[in-house]
């Protein structure tokens, strides 16, 4: 599975523990079918369908991995990435 493959590189590779995890995809199939995935492999998820939504989410925890749609209804979700980048320094997209 993509999960999976997705958390041996990061443990691995990086040596980093990754528990907690933001999805932001507005199309819900997908959201919530990864949110599914990841709770089935006892990870903490938070998850939301726009920009407005994520950033709540992120400003009001911290989180280790984030799953981003480009395409968002109220934005892309570059901008979102630019925002983590400069404000957050441990999360891996």
């Amino acid at each position: 599975m993509m999960i999976d493959k997705i958390y041996l590189l990061v443990v691995r590779k990086l040596g980093l523990a990754i528990e907690k995890k933001v999805v932001v995809d507005d199309e819900i199939i997908i959201r919530k079918a990864l949110e599914t995935q990841l709770r089935n492999k006892r990870f903490s998820v938070a998850s939301t369908g726009d920009l407005k939504g994520a950033r709540k989410i992120l400003s009001r925890d911290s989180f280790d991995l984030v799953f981003l749609d480009l395409r968002l209804p109220d934005g892309e979700g570059t901008e979102l990435l630019e925002e983590i980048f400069y404000k957050y320094t441990s999360f891996y997209l």
